[in-house]
């Protein structure tokens, strides 16, 4: 099991089967997609109108269970009732990845 929110007005929450924290300060700016082991693809931003994290599927291709869950006051985040053994957070041209067996190992990969 999975569960990705926003927090503050610059971090994104992983808990669960993986643990992570992933802070920038321009998510008004850009969306964030975080790409899954199960292939599940979601989309977590923050609404630039009202200030609101909203997280959304992109991709299902197995049909995972998920929920959409309120968090803070009108945030919006996942819960993906799935296993799930690694992430691939996506924002623009850089791709970060994480591993439960990774637990101290980041890694960053760009295409220039």
């Amino acid at each position: 099991m999975l569960k990705i929110y926003g927090s503050s007005d610059d971090l994104i929450e992983i808990e669960g089967d993986i643990e992570e924290e992933y802070a920038n300060n321009d998510f008004y700016k850009r969306k964030t997609y975080i790409a899954m082991s199960n292939a599940l693809i979601v989309n977590i931003h923050m609404d630039e109108n009202t200030g609101d994290w909203r997280a959304v599927i992109v991709a299902n291709p197995n049909s995972i269970k998920t929920e959409t869950i309120n968090t803070y006051g009108d945030d919006q985040g996942i819960v993906i009732h799935d296993d799930v053994t690694w992430v691939a957070i996506i924002k623009r041209r850089s791709l970060r990845t994480r591993g439960v067996e990774e637990a101290k190992l980041d890694s960053e990969v760009s295409d220039g």
